[in-house]
């Protein structure tokens, strides 16, 4: 009897042998065959031992292929041979060039937990069959060309973790049996065609951690349960149609950093609640019809870095609670009803890049102190009712990028101390105020300014924003070698007067024929000097030899534009006509630079 029973063990030992080795050799065959229709870099045919070809993982007992990782290997061609791999666990064909559509036969990989197929161009609907993956715990078809809705054979992916289906054109709406995914943690489906409502039991039974949605048609309101259990930490719903209320029980969420909801038709009042979020770094609600005042609580946020509510209804004045955001660095509260003063407790929000407070109705002062937050790059306070004189401290501003103060009640001259703000490049704005005296010749020093207005004040003449030469020719100029020398930057040349090759001197004829190079460059999108040109030929000199070329104006203009609107050429041509007088070849009969401004505001105006 013993010696039965040690041959039956031994039969089946050798059967199970004999079975593994097929196993083997079956998942060689296929991986042969796998490489044929995909060439995949890297894998060595001739070598036997297929468990180190590279992307190939393999279980250590059975050497079975447990995992296929072939993202970024730029592959194209059928993929649907990886179904015979039917030990696979991993499978990650992401960042690849795979069309047509996702192979039905995946959902014959019974013990698959991980299937990535992100950034390839996947087309046609999700495939049912994929619901047959019972072990699947990520599933990622995001950035493809799907179509269609979430098919309901993937409610049957109980254990599924991570839902992605984002940048693709899926259609329908979002199945209620997401919510029902016990162990859902991540479920993105933003820049689709998604309509309807978000499902109302979305998070009630999952420890929801990030919902991303933004970029689609959902409407109605942002549903309670994704906040029930306290586990979301990232929120991102910008660009839909949603409405109603920000639920009071966001303050659940502890551990929420980011929540966007910007653009959205939101109403009613940012819940006081959200002082509880201690870890949040990024509140983003803008263009929505949000009211009330800004609640004081947005301070208990220690960390927040962003704060963006513009454009909505808010009122009231700015709580001085908010200087206590230490590590605030965007504060944009633009296009609301807000006024009063611009609170000095501001100042303590010492890491603050961006301060946007336009198109209120701030009717107090510019805090002298206003450079105290030194790491200030844009400062933005056009169209409020802001009164008194700007600081001659706003010259320690040293780091600005922008400054706006456009459409204000300001008295007093122009600081020359902004002359010493030698990053200012964005614009300089202090249009339509009420201010008086010269513009300071310091201006002249802002060599990086593209935009500078300080048009509709009580400004007189100065004596020394020409300025425009010493902003915009005397960057071409060597100090170093006298007036006669050209720097070498490319392209420079199809901005330079052709005078200039004899009077060596920056002139402010000069300065207007550079402006008008540069309104040829907008007008036909073409670069100052460019071969197609001919030899010896410049921008200049091309458009203003069309008529002999036989060409019209509307054929040298950019016909994206022109073409499109009756309007917009009209104004074309007419800023045309302006910009060759300007590059006229006799410096008298360019027009002075206050003329091209009446000019343009002209055309704007018919």
């Amino acid at each position: 009897m013993a010696v039965s029973f040690l041959f039956s063990f031994l039969l089946v030992g050798f059967l199970s042998g004999t079975q593994l080795v097929r196993a083997q050799l079956h998942d060689k065959t296929t991986l042969l065959s796998i490489n044929k229709e995909l060439g995949v870099p890297g894998w060595e045919v001739n070598n036997s031992d297929y468990c180190s070809w590279p992307g190939i993982g393999c279980d250590s007992n059975s050497s079975m292929v447990e995992r296929l990782d072939l993202s970024r290997r730029n592959l194209r061609g059928n993929a649907t041979l990886i179904s015979e791999l039917r030990a696979l666990k991993w499978l990650d064909l992401s960042y690849n060039d795979f069309h047509g559509s996702i192979p039905s036969a995946f959902g014959n990989l019974s013990e698959l937990e991980f299937l990535d197929l992100s950034l390839n161009q996947f087309g046609g609907s999700v495939p049912s069959e994929l619901g047959s993956l019972k072990n699947l715990r990520t599933l990622n078809l995001s950035n493809n060309l799907l179509v269609g809705g979430i098919p309901d054979d993937l409610q049957n992916l109980e254990k599924l973790q991570a839902f992605q289906i984002s940048s693709n054109k899926v259609s329908g709406s979002i199945p209620i049996w997401v919510g029902n995914l016990t162990n859902l943690r991540f479920f993105t489906a933003y820049e689709n065609g998604l309509g309807g409502k978000i499902p109302d039991n979305l998070g009630s039974v999952s420890e929801l951690q990030l919902l991303n949605l933004h970029s689609n048609e959902l409407e109605g309101p942002i549903p309670k349960s994704i906040f029930h259990l306290g586990k979301l930490q990232v929120l991102v719903l910008t660009q839909n149609k949603l409405s109603g209320n920000l639920p009071e029980e966001i303050g659940n969420c502890k551990g929420l950093s980011s929540v966007r909801i910007g653009n959205n038709d939101l109403v009613g009042i940012i819940p006081k609640a959200i002082g509880n979020i201690s870890s949040l770094t990024y509140f983003e609600a803008d263009n929505n019809k949000l009211s009330g005042e800004i609640v004081p609580e947005f301070a208990q946020c220690s960390n927040l870095t962003l704060l963006n509510l513009a454009s909505n209804g808010f009122s009231g004045t700015i709580p001085p609670e908010i200087g206590e955001l230490t590590n605030l660095q965007e504060l944009i509260l633009s296009g609301n009803s807000l006024f009063g003063d611009i609170p000095k407790s501001i100042l303590g929000c010492k890491s603050l890049n961006k301060l946007d407070l336009s198109n209120n109705r701030f009717n107090g002062t510019i805090p002298n102190e206003i450079c105290n937050m030194s790491r200030l790059q844009y400062l933005l306070l056009g169209q409020n009712s802001i009164k008194g004189e700007i600081p001659h401290e706003i010259g320690n501003c040293v780091k600005l990028l922008e400054f706006q103060m456009g459409g204000n009640y300001l008295t007093g001259t122009i600081p020359p101390e902004i002359g010493r703000i030698k990053n200012l490049q964005i614009a300089l704005n202090v249009s339509f105020n009420h201010l008086h005296g010269p513009v300071p010749p310091e201006l002249g020093k802002l060599d990086k300014l593209v935009s500078l207005d300080v048009s509709n004040n009580h400004l007189s003449d100065s004596d020394s924003k020409p300025l425009v030469g010493e902003i915009e020719i005397s960057k071409l100029l060597d100090p170093s070698r006298g007036t006669a020398s050209i720097s070498a930057v490319a392209g420079s040349f199809g901005y330079i007067p052709p005078e200039y090759a004899y009077t060596m001197q920056v002139t402010a004829p000069g300065n207007v024929y550079s402006y008008g190079v540069v309104l040829l460059e907008i007008l036909t999108t073409r670069q100052p000097v460019d071969e197609a040109f001919g030899e010896g030929v410049d921008l200049v000199k091309w458009v203003h030899s069309a008529p002999a070329r036989g060409e019209t104006p509307e054929q040298i203009l950019d016909a994206r534009l022109s073409t499109v609107s009756f309007g917009w050429r009209k104004e074309m041509l007419a800023a045309l006509k302006v910009a060759l007088l300007c590059t006229d070849n006799t410096p008298a009969k360019r027009p002075k630079m206050k003329k091209v401004v009446e000019m343009l505001q002209e055309i704007k105006q018919k």
